[in-house]
């Protein structure tokens, strides 16, 4: 079916484009979330349609939600209410967070009150106190959640809005591209050749 071709052609030149365009840190991941939802040959002509976009994920014990690259698509605000440092990601952009500094459910995040102090105390008293512990544990100072690495403390969360994205239509450049390279009429004489051949013979 035509729309299905123009459904998965779409698909291709948008894992292309968000690959090309954006910071990927999995590729898998990139082509398990654009997705194509398939026209029904069994409606009518009039109400057949193939749908290509990106899967949300919704937040759960296991995984944090996904917008699905909506922020850059529509130019939206971040929907996120923390980002990761480089020094999460081993200081690498295109590292993936490493597991030890993900807030992940049940995982305990230790505050001054964890160690008997109280507001009075200063966050240098309390990263000392840490260290002479020889903490493992993330610890957060305000909105700031550190881990040790090695003998000193470094912040791997951010527990505030990342900055606005840039706005890419990735969506958009990837339907026009694949309109633009693709022979219409080849395709179309595709579907065409095959109503005229005759019913296979029983």
């Amino acid at each position: 079916m035509m729309l299905n071709d123009f459904a998965f052609g779409t698909r291709t030149q948008a894992i292309k484009t968000i690959n090309d365009s954006m910071t990927v840190r999995k590729e898998k991941f990139v082509s398990g979330r654009v997705q194509v939802k398939k026209a029904n040959i069994n409606k009518p002509v009039s109400r057949q349609m193939s749908v290509t976009g990106s899967a949300r994920k919704v937040k759960s014990k296991k995984n944090g939600a996904f917008s699905g690259w909506e922020e850059q698509e529509y130019g939206k605000g971040p929907v996120r209410n923390r980002y990761q440092t480089m020094a999460a990601r081993n200081n690498q952009e295109k590292k993936q967070v490493r597991p030890i500094v993900r807030l992940k459910p049940g995982r305990k995040v230790l505050k001054k009150s964890d160690y008997g102090m109280t507001g009075k105390h200063t966050a240098g008293q309390f990263l000392a106190a840490a260290k002479r512990k020889k903490e493992n544990r993330l610890v957060r100072i305000g909105g700031v959640i550190f881990k040790r690495r090695r003998k000193e403390f470094e912040p791997v969360q951010i527990l505030s809005k990342p900055k606005r994205t840039r706005r890419l239509k990735w969506m958009l450049m990837s339907r026009n591209r694949y309109f633009q390279k693709t022979n219409l009429d080849k395709l179309w004489y595709k579907y065409y050749t095959a109503t005229l051949r005759p019913p296979p013979k029983r």
